[in-house]
């Protein structure tokens, strides 16, 4: 973690919550190469057995990003194939948001509230553990990253991540979240509804596939 750690710490306890630091196991199982940065095809890894295996050794957290290419969707197939399935609340999952390419940043509350969704959806669950601001120390703009933190509150508040931090975190209580609903079809993109248009949106290629992001006010 990092310089932000005695701060969130600090207004954590005074929420009545553990810091980050009492939740957070011990040892995670970092994704970043189920990528073409690491193998020329990722989907030929043994994704699942290398999942399952850290489980069987007590490793239950991971950590993955959609920077990471596949490795969301690589990880979200290898959790949903394990037999017996685990009690979700039995890993701890990590995702990030905001960085998009090698140099391709976005920090904008629409953004932050798609990729969010959209690692719902790939990791086949219904709230996210921890979601950091990915590399946003290379924002140079204060309010870029008070609004991207403010975004990532206002879904915490929803339960779909059930902390945030932009390299650091600050708790939030778990919950079944109000949205998504499994029963839900999406097919407007967050970034879509009218009273986000003060916000850049993703691009309109873009496709929206999970239930979290049917139209949310800002």
């Amino acid at each position: 973690m990092s310089a932000g750690d005695s701060s969130s710490s600090s207004s954590a306890e005074a929420a009545g919550r553990p810091p980050l630091s009492q939740v957070l196991p011990p040892l995670i199982l970092g994704t970043a190469t189920f990528n073409t940065q690491y193998h020329r095809d990722p989907a030929r890894m043994p994704c699942r057995a290398i999942v399952r295996r850290a489980l069987e050794h007590d490793i239950a957290a991971f950590d993955t990003s959609p920077y990471y290419g596949p490795s969301e969707t690589l990880l979200g197939d290898a959790l949903r194939a394990l037999r017996p399935a685990p009690a979700r609340d039995g890993y701890f999952l990590i995702t990030k948001a905001g960085r998009i390419a090698a140099d391709e940043f976005d920090y904008s509350p629409a953004w932050i509230r798609y990729s969010v969704c959209r690692s719902l959806d790939r990791l086949g669950t219904p709230y996210l553990d921890l979601v950091y601001m990915h590399d946003v120390e290379f924002v140079a703009d204060p309010d870029v990253v008070v609004a991207a933190v403010a975004e990532l509150r206002r879904l915490r508040d929803r339960g779909l991540p059930t902390w945030r931090s932009p390299s650091s975190a600050a708790p939030a209580s778990r919950s079944t979240p109000s949205c998504p609903t499994a029963t839900t079809a999406c097919r407007t993109p967050a970034w879509a509804a009218p009273t986000c248009s003060t916000a850049s949106a993703p691009p309109a290629s873009t496709a929206c596939s999970t239930p979290a992001c049917s139209a949310w006010a800002c």
